[in-house]
């Protein structure tokens, strides 16, 4: 039977988890009983295995706190039965659950049961367990849609060789339309890549030591990689370009013709503009792919969590361990435990490094 016991503050409890959290975090209370779609928006960006979703879902919970620290985003939930328990979760990246299922699969950052009236060991808890794994799932899926998109741009211009290098070649007109099909394909993975490349080579930065670069193995990649930054600001600056003529463009004819007209006046420009953007997809596609091996390379640094067997639980709160420049106990990363003083603890204002994903 459920406690009716009184349930801890989850606002003031999500506040001061976050002041105890490496890194920079801002924290958004949600009130679910009086705006169902931000419910809904929530589950639908959920990426912890299950438990959050069981709770949200299976009962009428009425409210919710997100944690955020770019591009890490967690939920916070009360246990539907247990009154000092709270569920904290992981949020996908936006608009990543719609390009990949993340409810399965080896590296789902797993959400975490949380003692409501304890902040300072549940965010020992959330430093030690549940951010490594975030962080970890962060780098992993940023590689794959860095890598996914390269191959996208490459698979799109061998397709359309093939159709012009048949039997059965096209005529001018067919190929103008191959050439353009091509070009639009592009677009959308360039597009991927100006949401996703930047932020992934900025960790792989952070992640990568002076010796990587000097590696047979790695350098020739994370030297190629550096490229993409000049190649990404010449894509954005075209689409830039291209958004603002066309505004100009929409302005002026929407007086001039209707809507018909409008579309057929439109449908070359894009064409032009998906053309003019291609000679700079060939280039990012070439770096994104150096970029995702670097990084794929490089995922071992990404903190895992220790093997729960080996986790040491403090019997009382305690400040978060001190997270390396890979976002793990420094500690632990060396195979032994952080243990806290038994007199003593930093106040708050001590330095608190943060991981990759999480520094700026």
């Amino acid at each position: 039977m459920p406690s009716t016991a009184r349930r801890a503050d989850l606002s003031h409890l999500a506040h001061a988890v976050a002041d105890r959290l490496p890194g920079t975090w801002t924290v958004t209370d949600q009130d679910w009983t009086t705006s169902p779609r931000i419910r809904t928006q929530a589950n639908d960006n959920l990426w912890d295995g299950g438990s959050v979703s069981w709770a949200s879902w299976e009962h009428p919970l009425p409210r919710a706190a997100i944690l955020s620290s770019a591009p890490l985003r967690l939920i916070m939930v009360d246990h539907p039965t247990r009154t000092d328990t709270i569920i904290t979760g992981a949020l996908a990246l936006p608009g990543t659950h719609q390009m990949y299922d993340l409810s399965t699969g080896p590296d789902i950052p797993h959400a975490i049961h949380l003692p409501a009236t304890q902040p300072a060991r549940a965010a020992h808890r959330i430093t030690a367990r549940l951010l490594p794994r975030y962080e970890h799932a962060v780098w992993t899926l940023r590689t794959k849609i860095v890598s996914d998109a390269a191959a996208g741009i490459r698979n799109a211009d061998q397709q359309a060789k093939a159709r012009l290098t048949a039997r059965d070649a096209p005529n001018a007109s067919g190929e103008a339309a191959i050439t353009a099909a091509r070009n639009a394909a592009a677009h959308r993975y360039v597009d991927v890549l100006l949401a996703h490349a930047p932020q992934l080579l900025d960790a792989v930065r952070r992640t990568a030591r002076p010796e990587d670069y000097h590696d047979p193995a790695t350098g020739p990649d994370l030297h190629r990689a550096q490229g993409i930054d000049a190649a990404l600001a010449r894509a954005r600056q075209t689409i830039t370009t291209w958004a603002t003529t066309t505004a100009d463009t929409t302005s002026t004819t929407n007086t001039a013709h209707t809507p018909a007209e409008h579309d057929q006046h439109r449908q070359p420009t894009e064409h032009l503009h998906a053309a003019d953007l291609w000679p700079i997809a060939e280039q990012l596609a070439h770096d994104a792919a150096a970029l995702a091996r670097a990084a794929d390379h490089l995922t071992h640094r990404v903190g895992r969590p220790p093997h729960p067997q080996h986790h040491h639980i403090p019997e009382r709160p305690e400040t978060p361990p001190q997270r390396g420049p890979l976002g793990v106990d420094e500690a632990a990363s060396q195979g032994t435990r952080s243990i806290p003083a038994a007199t003593s603890r930093p106040g708050p204002a001590a330095a608190r490094t943060a991981g990759p994903l999480l520094r700026r």
